[in-house]
């Protein structure tokens, strides 16, 4: 299995640990970073740009 650059950081104080990942937030950004780097693209969307993750649709009167 490959090394992936978030578990092999090397000289990662737990100081510095906390600081980059202290949060479930900070947590999540930095994997949402680390595994979309340019952003999320649906593979099913015909249109190929960057989701914020946010359905536009979710909030319409029905």
């Amino acid at each position: 299995m490959a090394m992936n650059r978030i578990q092999f950081q090397a000289g990662l104080s737990l100081p510095r640990f906390i600081e980059l990942y202290g949060t479930e937030e900070k947590c999540e950004a930095a994997l949402e970073q680390a595994r979309w780097p340019d952003g999320f693209r649906c593979p099913r969307a015909v249109v190929r740009v960057p989701c914020s993750g946010v359905n536009p649709l979710a909030s319409a009167p029905a």
